[in-house]
């Protein structure tokens, strides 16, 4: 008897669109996946906690990190840039007497952020912004931006004044899931194309060949750019450019495994050569891969996260 092999995407219609089954697999089976990198928030900070659980039941990318930490007591050490890692970010102050919180959109270059000293935080970063809704708010106006999530969400102050009064990690994540899913969740919520064309460049790390998912898709690559800048914000090249970087960034830091040069981490993740690697790490981080290594290198800084499913 012939057996065919089974195809590694299968595309299906699904709620109108075509999707990719395969890949989907293919992504929650992932042994190596982990979740976006901060460095320079990990090396500045204390007491770096974060779990990555499966939040959203629909969502084609349904993790999501929570993470909480102290700011430095130093005001000099205080100032800290977030990196591009394709996501939305919602972080909490949790000071009681002046708390606050933040939401920011998907970044494109080193977003520079000032923390107060000394002071508790608490952080809200999805893998994908599928199934939220911040009611008239749309995400793609929010690329490189932030604004005051009060302002959008007044019903969120009772949640800040609840996550000034906790140190533990596991009961801000209990608050925070309470308030999402009367105040965050967009309930209708169903997988589109875009959602499974962003998790086949996640599961590629910025080595996809967009050439070659257009011909998967059967759209053309105007089309796809197209619907997947309107709902994401940024262009499905500067999206894999960014997963790219995360990738790299990720070996780049790593205390647990030997050092590779940057010849090696060039070829490892799809560079035409050094020159192009250094040039594009300058670009999401103003300094070279050497200069961004020695200044926030910190042991087990990929090694502090626990999953949970």
């Amino acid at each position: 008897m012939h057996i065919r092999k089974k195809p590694r995407y299968v595309w299906v219609v699904h709620a109108g669109w075509f999707v990719m089954i395969g890949a989907l697999d293919e992504y929650e089976n992932r042994k190596d996946k982990s979740p976006p990198f901060q460095p320079v928030l990990y090396s500045k900070t204390q007491n770096y906690a974060a779990k990555v659980l499966q939040w959203h039941p629909v969502a084609v990318k349904k993790d999501v990190l929570f993470y909480q930490f102290q700011a430095s007591a130093d005001e000099d050490a205080c100032t800290i840039e977030l990196l591009p890692d394709a996501c939305i970010n919602i972080l909490f102050e949790c000071c009681p007497d002046d708390p606050g919180v933040i939401l920011s959109g998907l970044q494109t270059r080193a977003q520079e952020i000032q923390l107060k000293p000394g002071v508790r935080y608490f952080g809200f970063k999805p893998y994908s912004e599928g199934g939220l809704s911040f009611k008239e708010l749309d995400l793609t106006e929010l690329v490189g931006d932030s604004v005051d999530l009060l302002e959008l969400l007044p019903d969120a102050e009772r949640l800040l004044q609840q996550l000034a009064c906790t140190d533990d990690l596991n009961e801000q994540i209990r608050l925070f899931g309470e308030f999402a899913r009367s105040c965050l969740i967009d309930h209708d919520y169903q997988p589109n194309f875009v959602d499974f064309f962003a998790m086949l460049l996640c599961t590629q790390r910025g080595s996809a060949d967009l050439t070659e998912i257009q011909k998967m898709t059967g759209y053309s690559m105007r089309y796809c750019r197209e619907r997947f800048k309107g709902k994401i914000g940024i262009s499905p090249k500067q999206y894999n450019n960014i997963m790219r970087f995360q990738s790299t960034l990720k070996q780049l830091m790593n205390t647990e495994e030997p050092h590779m040069s940057l010849t090696a981490l060039a070829a490892n993740n799809g560079y035409f050569d050094q020159a192009h690697f250094i040039h594009d790490f300058k670009r999401f981080t103003d300094m070279s891969p050497g200069q961004f290594r020695n200044k926030n290198l910190k042991p087990g800084m990929l090694s502090g996260t626990e999953e949970e499913t």
